[in-house]
């Protein structure tokens, strides 16, 4: 208890979901800290702020894995877990997806970098009113190519995701080297698409509000975090979708698995470490996991954790099918060519003429 200190802020980089005060409270009360928290759209942002923000110290970030493992860590701006954290931060994870928990580690496996928790593949989201998942399944990213779906699409801005979507239904491998050519096609894609689509934004509630008055039929860069509202309200007609096959060594959807971590530059290090404690614990992950997001989260290993899912929040998460759905897609990894496909995705999305601002225009 900190009563007879001056009162503490942690301050935490996030994607959404994180600032719940469900999740946050708890900790705050048992612990008398303040949250300050920052939600993200783009790991490639969040991490270049961890590595030039001068304006505010961070004490955690959650983020996925690459960024952790591959950026941040190798700049000393991770504080690695201690050998106490490192045991209750891997306890109670679901056995199948082990590997993808590697992006918790340092590249020589010697250092635990942070807690594994949210995680699960995010491509496209269709109405089956329209879109079979069957013929979403097989035709995947072509959807957008095709022009009888002109006007019937939206492309939701996680920037990042935007350029692996972009590159697989381009026929590009996001993760090999490009030649010119490779990344004129990818630019090209990109332009299509965004003329293309009737919505961009980078709210997904806006996204699912069309996809419910049937504006639009399908959606790309969504997934089961951004639908599962959705799904718990009844609306079992909305699904996420990975493609069958695609150039990634055959595959063609994406899977991400977030890891939160404490940043060196903490001014509370012991604070920091005993949120990730609270985080790992069943009580948090069930927290998180059923919050509006109703995500899955590793820690539902634990049969405490699973238990706490019912029925709904499973089929709200696509449960069933997860599994079949991961072994699909190719783990998040950075492109060799991130910065050039990036800013021609920039370049394409801004003479599109639809896309304003930080937010959304219709058309």
């Amino acid at each position: 208890m900190r009563s007879q200190e001056a009162p503490v802020q942690l301050n935490f980089l996030a994607w959404g979901g994180y600032e719940s005060p469900n999740l946050l409270v708890p900790f705050a009360r048992r612990h008398q800290v303040a949250f300050h928290v920052e939600t993200i759209l783009s790991d490639a942002v969040a991490a270049d702020r961890l590595i030039s923000d001068r304006r505010r110290t961070w004490d955690l970030v959650n983020i996925n894995s690459p960024y952790t493992r591959e950026v941040l860590h190798p700049r000393g701006l991770i504080q690695p877990l201690s050998a106490r954290a490192s045991s209750y931060a891997f306890e109670g994870l679901l056995p199948q997806f082990s590997p993808l928990y590697r992006g918790a580690f340092s590249p020589d496996g010697r250092n635990a970098l942070g807690v594994c928790q949210r995680f699960g593949p995010l491509n496209l989201v269709v109405d089956s009113r329209w879109i079979s998942p069957k013929t979403a399944e097989d035709q995947g990213f072509q959807l957008a190519n095709d022009p009888q779906n002109t006007g019937r699409f939206g492309i939701l801005t996680f920037d990042d995701f935007n350029v692996f979507h972009i590159c697989i239904g381009a026929g590009l491998n996001p993760f090999a080297r490009m030649d010119e050519k490779g990344i004129e096609l990818f630019e090209a894609t990109a332009r299509a698409w965004h003329n293309a689509a009737s919505l961009v934004t980078n709210d997904f509630n806006l996204l699912n509000d069309a996809l419910l008055n049937g504006g639009i039929h399908f959606y790309i860069s969504g997934g089961t975090y951004t639908i599962a509202a959705l799904r718990r309200a009844g609306h079992d007609n909305i699904h996420a979708v990975t493609p069958r096959r695609g150039p990634i060594n055959g595959k063609g959807g994406i899977v991400f698995i977030e890891v939160t971590s404490a940043v060196t530059a903490s001014a509370y290090p012991d604070l920091a470490e005993a949120f990730l404690e609270y985080l790992a614990s069943p009580s948090a992950a069930i927290t998180l996991g059923a919050a509006r997001t109703c995500i899955p989260v590793a820690q539902m290993g634990n049969p405490k954790v699973m238990r706490a899912f019912g029925r709904e929040q499973l089929m709200a998460m696509q449960w069933e099918s997860l599994e079949a759905d991961i072994a699909r897609c190719a783990e998040y990894e950075i492109p060799p060519d991130y910065q050039t496909l990036h800013g021609r995705l920039i370049a394409a999305r801004g003479t599109s003429g639809i896309y304003a601002g930080p937010s959304l225009l219709l058309r």
